[in-house]
């Protein structure tokens, strides 16, 4: 089974946008994705209409692509074609736990605030795709009114790194076996990387102490 990822940088047009986005899905359908993660970025994260739009026009160009778009206020644990998948936007992606109950994968959607966010949040998903479930999809984007860049989508298998974005607008695919692997037996529950930790902490208006001196001299 091929899997693709679509990365984006947003800006401030809306009809970029979805042009971009409906590119990138075309991209990925060319090399052979039968499944498709696409970021859930404005405009059609606003408006229902516009994501209605969006899913038309692509289901007509690619009718045999699935499109997999972890939306705000979208259901949670949504069946796909790699099994059931837990999406996850920003924040909620750091916490590996909670309603994934049965899922046979993560999809998370992740907007880096610096590249060091980007590594961890790799080194994060290789972590819990030794955990359970085995596989798990980020689809990262950037910020146009933040001046962050888009970078860090991958698709990971039971710690291995099947396929990773460059910065910027990207498109990414990777064959998953079917039926997917596993890990036997799981590894440990996984670990935050500290930089996740601190933008976690910072965001819900928290202090963490690092592992480390605060003297470093």
């Amino acid at each position: 089974m091929r899997i693709g990822v679509v990365q984006h940088d947003p800006t401030d047009d809306e009809s970029l946008d979805l042009r971009a986005l409906r590119d990138g899905v075309a991209a990925a359908a060319e090399r052979g994705a039968c499944s498709v993660v696409v970021p859930c970025v404005e405009p059609i994260a606003r408006d229902s209409s516009l994501y209605a739009r969006f899913r038309s026009l692509v289901g007509d160009d690619h009718p045999d692509v699935e499109l997999v778009i972890p939306c705000p206020g979208g259901s949670a644990l949504v069946p796909t074609a790699f099994g059931l998948a837990a999406l996850r936007l920003e924040d909620a992606c750091l916490r590996a736990d909670g309603d994934a109950a049965g899922a046979r994968a993560f999809v998370w959607q992740f907007t880096p605030e610096s590249e060091i966010q980007a590594e961890g949040l790799l080194e994060f998903a290789i972590a819990v795709s030794l955990h359970t479930p085995g596989l798990v999809i980020t689809a990262a984007t950037g910020s146009a009114d933040e001046g962050w860049r888009a970078r860090g989508s991958a698709i990971v298998q039971v710690g291995m790194v099947l396929a990773e974005a460059g910065d910027g607008n990207d498109v990414i695919v990777a064959d998953v076996p079917d039926p997917m692997l596993e890990p036997e037996p799981p590894g440990p529950h996984p670990v935050l990387p500290v930089i996740l930790a601190q933008r976690l902490a910072a965001h819900e208006g928290r202090k963490i102490v690092p592992p480390w001196p605060a003297d470093m001299s």
